[in-house]
């Protein structure tokens, strides 16, 4: 099956690469000669009608997948063209002409994509509601009143229906104020917000940031797994850290807040709480296994003591410290409660780990605050550690981690029907190919120059193995990995390199400035030039894909 994989994905771009040349030669009155996928020996082909007195053409699939090729009559420079043949030739055609023929190889390429994305798109027929899972506290969005469990109904002229609208709308206007519009209930509330700038690492390799905005929102909400504060009625109840309120009064309990908020409006009675005791509640490594389930009694809050009564959240307790990371270097322990990052108190889980995981940087250093035994403690030198995570592509590939881990459990709310599948699809395949296109272009540059090592070049080994990885995963990676190839693919094509597309642009590109041809000695040195550097990159690349192999 890999080598199905494989001949799939390079066949599907070879030859919509090749059909550009194709249909545009056809479109312009080019008579194509041959239509190749492949190289070398002929595996099978046919041929198709002769009309208007010109020869058929041959449509072949060769024995090398490593490229193909639509031969033009006329496309080589001082082939002799029979006299009636010569109007259908390509170098009888108009310099914007032979242009649209060249360029559209690469634009074909560029355009699956658009393609693969939005027909992906259209197929999403769920999404995440726009309901709010976590605030984190003291943030732009609990600042401006909204809590979890509101839901976001219009963010400035945009009405909102979806989770992904707000995601896009909010990132994409970093210290913009906008109207936010939400429901608590049947209330509706607005208020004016403005995201806070943050700069998102896209690839540290390359030093490639965006700025992005963030409020301090997630639809995901944590379950009422539980911290219970020593000495406290919870204590004295039978209450113990770790455990999961399953039912208040007998009404099925599914979110923190929630119980948070019961626990609000209850202060001046008992509740009965059933709740899930695990039996392996070790805080270094807790398991959140299968447990017991028993019912306590919470007394009413009496006066002075606060409305929760001992409970809170256990989301910011730290569950286990990665022996040998900077997190265990500043004395970080299980059972202490993060609660400041930067000067920012943090109430969630999943803000904290991507504030810190954003930076991509194992340099950059963080300011910690945490409680232990009710005593405040403090670094001012937090950083990410960098732990080997060998995969079979590269096998001294690392990944960066906080060295902390909390074994609070998450969950996202119920799908809803996406009823505007055509919209979402449209917005996906456009910024997910434009976002490809220009973090490409960043990678040619940063080989140009330096910044990136050839070493992460790879060959038909190394595309043959990700396509292997359809099995696992699935067609959907398969055609993700044919349009990131693809966006390559094309940008590569249009490098003025002469046995490129690109090259015969530049050529072109001259003749438009001379109007006057390049000289045949010209082309032909430059053509030379042109294969030496292809053949020098393929020799590279082979010998990238060859070591992965041997260290994998």
């Amino acid at each position: 099956m890999v080598l199905v994989y494989t001949l799939l994905l390079l066949g599907g771009l070879i030859f919509f690469h090749e059909w550009g040349h194709y249909l545009l030669a056809r479109a312009n009155g080019i008579h194509v000669e041959t239509f190749s996928i492949g190289f070398g020996p002929k595996l099978f082909g046919w041929k198709g009608k002769a009309k208007d007195g010109m020869p058929p053409t041959e449509y072949v699939v060769a024995a090398l997948p490593l490229g193909g090729y639509v031969k033009m009559l006329g496309y080589d420079a001082g082939e002799e063209i029979p006299a009636h043949l010569k109007e259908v030739a390509f170098s009888s055609k108009k310099v914007w002409q032979r242009f649209t023929v060249v360029a559209a190889g690469p634009a074909f390429n560029l355009i699956l994509p658009f393609i693969i994305i939005f027909f992906a798109g259209l197929t999403k027929s769920h999404d995440l509601p726009p309901s709010l899972g976590t605030v984190t506290y003291d943030g732009p969005a609990w600042n401006a009143g909204l809590r979890p469990g509101d839901t976001i109904v219009g963010l400035g002229d945009q009405k909102i229906e979806y989770w992904w609208q707000v995601a896009e709308f909010i990132e994409d206007r970093p210290g913009e104020s906008f109207a936010i519009r939400w429901k608590r209930g049947d209330q509706e509330m607005s208020a004016e917000i403005t995201p806070q700038a943050f700069e998102r690492v896209v690839n540290a390799k390359l030093g490639i940031t965006e700025l992005r905005g963030r409020t301090g929102i997630s639809p995901v909400y944590a379950l009422p797994i539980i911290h219970v504060a020593p000495g406290s009625p919870a204590e004295t109840a039978g209450l113990k850290s770790w455990d999961r309120v399953i039912a208040i009064d007998g009404q099925p309990s599914g979110r923190m807040d929630g119980l948070e908020r019961v626990l609000e409006e209850s202060k001046g009675r008992n509740l009965s709480l059933t709740v899930l005791t695990f039996d392996e509640k070790k805080t270094a490594g807790t398991t959140l296994g299968v447990g017991t389930t028993r019912t306590v009694t919470l007394p009413a809050a009496t006066e002075g003591q606060e409305a929760l009564r001992g409970i809170s959240s256990a989301e910011m307790i730290i569950s286990r410290v990665t022996p040998g990371t900077p997190a265990e270097r500043v004395g970080l322990k299980p059972g202490d409660k993060i609660v400041n990052l930067d000067g920012q108190l943090v109430n969630s889980w999943t803000f904290f780990e991507s504030t810190i995981k954003k930076s991509a940087d194992p340099d950059k250093t963080f300011t910690l605050e945490w409680i232990r035994n009710g005593q405040r403690m403090r670094t001012d030198a937090y950083q990410l550690a960098e732990v080997a995570a060998p995969h079979r592509l590269k096998q001294d590939n690392t990944r960066l981690t906080m060295g902390l881990q909390t074994a609070m459990q998450y969950a996202s709310p119920k799908l809803i029907d996406h009823d505007e599948r055509l919209a979402y699809a449209l917005n996906e395949s456009w910024s997910m190919t434009t976002f490809q296109m220009w973090l490409t272009f960043k990678a040619i540059g940063g080989l140009i120059t330096g910044e990136l090592s050839t070493k992460e070049l790879g060959g038909p080994i190394m595309i043959g193995q990700m396509a292997a990885e359809t099995g696992e995963r699935g067609w959907a990676w398969f055609f993700q990995l044919m349009a990131f190839l693809s966006v390559n693919l094309g940008l590569i094509n249009l490098l003025p390199v002469p046995v490129l597309d690109g090259g015969q642009i530049m050529f072109l590109a001259i003749e438009t400035a001379r109007r006057r041809p390049v000289s045949l000695r010209t082309r032909q040195i430059a053509t030379y030039v042109g294969l030496a550097f292809i053949a020098l990159l393929m020799v590279l690349v082979f010998k990238n894909d060859i070591e992965r192999l041997l260290v994998g």
